[in-house]
């Protein structure tokens, strides 16, 4: 089985941990615009239509490379729930089905627990529980060695424009 995952920050490394996973033999081709070294949006020549924004943190937060912007920032692990969304289309409630079916299991990978309920304050607004990772669990691309996966290969300095 040949598969093809598109950046090495948290999310994609997460998803190549799990199909590992799921199927040890699986030949995975990583693609991603940056390399070892974290570079911002300006760095890599990324073009961000959110450039004009007042609010810098969508592009000035941004960086590419393995791990991505958890190299850099950390991460907090979130998932949605049905608080979330007042009137989710079928896609996100799909979605909050599985954060909720899957989310002891990821946070597991990572030794954590979080049995902190959601807690509504008034109409629309509650508090949101998360995780964040330590200094030693935030990059996903190194806690999960996605660089000595025998059966990953990596194409770093690859930008994906058309699939």
């Amino acid at each position: 089985m040949k598969i093809a995952v598109l950046g090495a920050g948290t999310y994609g490394s997460y998803v190549i941990n799990s199909l590992l996973e799921k199927y040890p033999d699986a030949d995975i081709t990583l693609f991603d615009v940056g390399d070892k070294n974290c570079k911002s949006e300006s760095e890599i020549g990324y073009y961000s239509s959110l450039k004009n924004s007042l609010y810098k943190g969508l592009t000035d937060g941004r960086f590419f490379g393995f791990g991505g912007a958890s190299v850099k920032w950390g991460g907090q692990l979130l998932t949605f729930t049905d608080n979330d969304f007042r009137h989710p289309d079928q896609f996100m409630r799909d979605v909050t089905a599985l954060d909720g079916k899957y989310k002891d299991r990821m946070l597991a990978k990572f030794d954590i627990e979080n049995k902190f309920p959601e807690k509504h304050i008034s109409d629309g607004l509650f508090t949101k529980t998360g995780v964040w990772l330590s200094a030693l669990h935030h990059d996903f691309f190194k806690w999960f060695k996605i660089n000595k996966r025998k059966q990953v290969t990596i194409k770093a300095n690859h930008r994906v424009v058309r699939l």
